[in-house]
Protein backbone atom coordinates (compact mmCIF):
# COMPACT_ATOMS: atom_id res chain seq x y z
CA UNK A 1 0.00 0.00 0.00
CA UNK A 2 2.75 2.36 1.11
CA UNK A 3 4.94 1.60 -2.01
CA UNK A 4 1.51 2.10 -4.26
CA UNK A 5 0.85 5.55 -3.01
CA UNK A 6 4.59 6.57 -3.16
CA UNK A 7 4.73 5.49 -6.67
CA UNK A 8 1.44 7.47 -7.88
CA UNK A 9 3.24 10.27 -6.05
CA UNK A 10 6.14 10.12 -8.55
CA UNK A 11 4.17 9.52 -11.60
CA UNK A 12 1.65 12.72 -10.39
CA UNK A 13 4.64 14.64 -10.30
CA UNK A 14 6.66 13.63 -13.70
CA UNK A 15 3.17 14.78 -15.17
CA UNK A 16 3.68 18.01 -13.43
CA UNK A 17 7.44 17.92 -14.81
CA UNK A 18 6.03 18.18 -18.23
CA UNK A 19 3.66 20.62 -17.85
CA UNK A 20 5.82 23.02 -16.41
CA UNK A 21 8.72 22.06 -18.90
CA UNK A 22 5.99 22.85 -21.79
CA UNK A 23 5.61 26.35 -20.04
CA UNK A 24 8.67 27.09 -19.69
CA UNK A 25 9.10 27.10 -24.08
CA UNK A 26 6.61 29.71 -23.61
CA UNK A 27 8.26 32.10 -20.97
CA UNK A 28 10.41 34.95 -23.01
CA UNK A 29 11.48 36.82 -19.86
CA UNK A 30 14.84 35.43 -18.47
CA UNK A 31 13.65 36.34 -14.58
CA UNK A 32 10.64 34.24 -15.53
CA UNK A 33 12.30 31.79 -17.20
CA UNK A 34 15.47 31.32 -14.48
CA UNK A 35 11.73 30.37 -12.14
CA UNK A 36 10.30 27.92 -14.17
CA UNK A 37 13.73 26.55 -14.19
CA UNK A 38 14.25 26.92 -10.47
CA UNK A 39 10.56 24.87 -9.84
CA UNK A 40 12.02 22.12 -12.16
CA UNK A 41 14.66 21.89 -9.38
CA UNK A 42 11.82 21.47 -6.44
CA UNK A 43 9.76 18.72 -8.53
CA UNK A 44 13.07 16.92 -9.88
CA UNK A 45 13.93 16.75 -5.76
CA UNK A 46 10.45 15.59 -5.25
CA UNK A 47 11.16 13.03 -7.39
CA UNK A 48 14.09 11.97 -6.58
CA UNK A 49 12.97 12.19 -2.69
CA UNK A 50 9.98 9.65 -3.44
CA UNK A 51 12.87 7.27 -5.37
CA UNK A 52 14.66 7.38 -1.77
CA UNK A 53 12.02 6.27 0.34
CA UNK A 54 11.42 3.35 -1.79
CA UNK A 55 15.12 2.65 -2.02
CA UNK A 56 14.82 2.95 1.60
CA UNK A 57 11.87 0.34 2.04
CA UNK A 58 13.78 -2.12 -0.24
CA UNK A 59 17.16 -1.42 2.12
CA UNK A 60 14.92 -2.20 4.74
CA UNK A 61 13.22 -5.06 3.78
CA UNK A 62 16.69 -6.68 2.92
CA UNK A 63 18.91 -5.81 5.93
CA UNK A 64 16.49 -5.52 8.42
CA UNK A 65 17.88 -2.18 9.78
CA UNK A 66 15.95 1.24 10.87
CA UNK A 67 17.34 3.31 8.67
CA UNK A 68 19.51 3.00 5.77
CA UNK A 69 21.48 6.24 4.55
CA UNK A 70 18.56 6.81 1.66
CA UNK A 71 16.29 8.33 4.12
CA UNK A 72 18.96 10.93 4.54
CA UNK A 73 19.72 11.74 1.70
CA UNK A 74 15.62 12.43 1.20
CA UNK A 75 15.47 14.50 3.37
CA UNK A 76 18.25 16.97 1.98
CA UNK A 77 16.59 16.73 -0.85
CA UNK A 78 13.77 18.00 0.37
CA UNK A 79 15.89 20.93 2.33
CA UNK A 80 17.18 21.70 -1.11
CA UNK A 81 14.03 21.74 -2.84
CA UNK A 82 12.35 23.28 -0.59
CA UNK A 83 14.66 26.92 -1.03
CA UNK A 84 14.20 26.12 -5.10
CA UNK A 85 10.61 26.52 -4.32
CA UNK A 86 10.70 29.34 -2.23
CA UNK A 87 12.74 31.27 -4.66
CA UNK A 88 11.39 29.79 -7.76
CA UNK A 89 7.52 30.90 -6.57
CA UNK A 90 7.92 33.75 -4.36
CA UNK A 91 10.70 35.21 -6.66
CA UNK A 92 12.02 37.02 -4.02
CA UNK A 93 13.04 41.38 -4.10
CA UNK A 94 17.35 40.64 -3.48
CA UNK A 95 16.88 37.77 -6.33
CA UNK A 96 15.35 40.32 -8.60
CA UNK A 97 17.87 42.13 -7.70
CA UNK A 98 20.53 40.12 -9.27
CA UNK A 99 18.68 39.79 -12.55
CA UNK A 100 18.17 43.84 -12.88
CA UNK A 101 21.83 44.12 -12.67
CA UNK A 102 22.41 42.12 -15.50
CA UNK A 103 20.60 44.09 -17.90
Amino acid sequence: MYLAVVFQAIYCYIILFRQTKRSLKRVEDILYRVAFQLILGFIITLILFYLCLVLDSIVQMITYKGYSAFIFIGWSLIAIGSALRYIGFILPDWFKRIFQKQK
